[in-house]
């Protein structure tokens, strides 16, 4: 089975992140490591428009005080 058609979005922080997720909606999906959601849409359990993988956004430096 082939996976249905969908845009990959790789934000390189949390605002970018946030900003797709404000920008597309319901109609996207967060992936980090895709384990579950790929074979959800090979079934077509679930079918986004839009896939943002989060493998690339840097962790949060601590906030020292």
């Amino acid at each position: 089975m082939l996976l249905p058609r969908f845009t990959y979005l790789r934000p390189k922080t949390l605002d970018e992140a946030r900003r797709f997720l404000d920008e597309y909606g319901p109609s996207a999906r967060l992936v980090s490591g895709g384990t579950e959601l790929f074979p959800k849409m090979k079934y077509h359990l679930e079918t986004p428009d839009v896939v943002i993988g989060l493998n690339r956004v840097q962790a949060a430096s601590p906030r020292t005080g």
